[in-house]
């Protein structure tokens, strides 16, 4: 992670925790001197979701209805986890999934699927976020892959 040598970054995320089972409100006792929060959430979930790109289908309907089914529970325990970051009354930011490095084919479906957890995350999700594109690295051609958001409290 790139920050100012003044700054003290802590790194809380913990590996293999989904969206439902995630929530700023159980950070560490030591978390009351944190003055900022990024979120950087749903990749497990895409990831546990991504064997919809293998499965049979009968049509490009059943397709559709397996995403949606898939965004609205996501989009409703991201809703709950950003709701408990608000109760935090820190600045929050949130990010989009980076995009997975498949082969082309691959990763062009993978990408396809993943809009709907990204837009759970993004201004689509009526979640009160706006785009933040003053960051070089931003979309797919940067390094991480992901947008940033910032999510305005009101």
């Amino acid at each position: 992670m790139i920050a100012p040598k003044r700054w003290t970054v802590t790194r809380l995320a913990r590996d293999g925790v989904f969206v439902n089972r995630a929530s700023p409100a159980s950070l560490p006792r030591s978390a009351k001197a944190l003055t900022h929060l990024v979120i950087s959430a749903g990749g497990n979930d895409a990831l546990h979701h991504s064997g919809v790109l293998d499965a049979p289908a009968a049509s490009a309907a059943q397709v559709l209805s397996k995403l949606a089914n898939i965004q609205d529970t996501f989009r409703q325990g991201y809703r709950r986890m950003l709701d408990a970051a608000r109760n935090l009354k820190l600045a929050t930011a949130v990010c989009t999934v980076y995009e997975a490095r498949f082969p082309e084919l691959r990763r062009r479906l993978a990408a396809l699927a993943l809009s709907v957890i990204d837009d759970a995350i993004g201004p689509g999700s009526q979640c009160r976020l706006r785009k933040n594109a003053s960051h070089p690295n931003d979309g797919p051609a940067g390094p991480g892959g992901g947008s940033r958001y910032e999510y305005t409290k009101g």
